[in-house]
């Protein structure tokens, strides 16, 4: 695609996102100029809802700066399943899942380092739902350094990503 079709392309993204005002950062019109010319990287992650004994949720801290279900990308000759039990026990320590059903998958966007989407990476989130008797929690990969168990109820609000909020809520219902 020519750079001035590229370029008006992305323009015309941005005005619609901000009603008619446009102020593009740096990284944003990278993003959005990959996106439309079809250079957007697209990835495949892995992981689960894991619900123990007492009925409470496993979530985790990514990077320390947000929280999420655990979940990872998918490593070359893996399939969903196995990335989601290899994801589950680097970022909580967990090894005696039961699998319960598969959940499906969605779509989001990858987050910033500062909290924002990056629309640069667009990633396929593939779940799966456990059980454990396992209470003790103890992450075995640094960019993950916590783990905890919250109540459902709780789960949503903790969430980063909205994406993620949707989709564990989905998941509940």
């Amino acid at each position: 695609m020519p750079d001035e079709v590229a370029v008006e392309r992305v323009l015309s993204m941005a005005m619609k996102k901000g009603g008619g005002n446009v102020t593009l950062s740096r990284s944003y019109f990278a993003a959005a100029r990959r996106e439309v010319s079809g250079q957007m990287k697209q990835t495949e992650s892995a992981g689960g809802i894991v619900v123990n004994a007492a009925g409470q949720i496993l979530v985790v801290s990514q990077h320390g700066t947000s929280w999420s279900l655990p979940k990872g990308h998918i490593e070359t000759g893996e399939d969903p399943f196995t990335a989601a039990l290899r994801e589950i026990h680097e970022e909580s320590g967990l090894t005696q899942l039961n699998y319960i059903k598969d959940l499906g998958s969605y779509q989001r966007y990858r987050l910033s380092a500062k909290g924002s989407e990056e629309r640069a990476e667009l990633k396929v989130i593939h779940m799966f739902l456990f059980t454990t008797t396992e209470e003790k929690l103890c992450p075995v990969d640094p960019a993950n350094p916590e783990a905890r168990w919250v109540d459902k109820t709780e789960v949503a609000g903790l969430l980063t990503h909205q994406k993620d909020k949707e989709f564990f809520l989905r998941a509940i219902s």
